[in-house]
């Protein structure tokens, strides 16, 4: 296969990556409360960080 031809397969995984991520991280937001509440259920406290400026202060 021609340098080419690997650059355009390349570029086509990369591109089907992309939409996939894309996809789910689209997904993760409509449901972050969901997704939060599963995170935190069994955990009695509260989260020390929420942010990442929290890190630092």
């Amino acid at each position: 296969m021609p340098l080419m031809g690997h650059l355009e397969e390349l570029r086509k995984r990369i591109l089907l990556v992309a939409a996939v991520f894309a996809t789910f991280f689209i997904l993760a937001m409509c449901f972050v409360q969901t997704i939060y509440r599963w995170l935190l259920r069994g955990f009695d406290g509260h989260l020390a960080v929420l942010g990442p400026g929290d890190i630092t202060a």
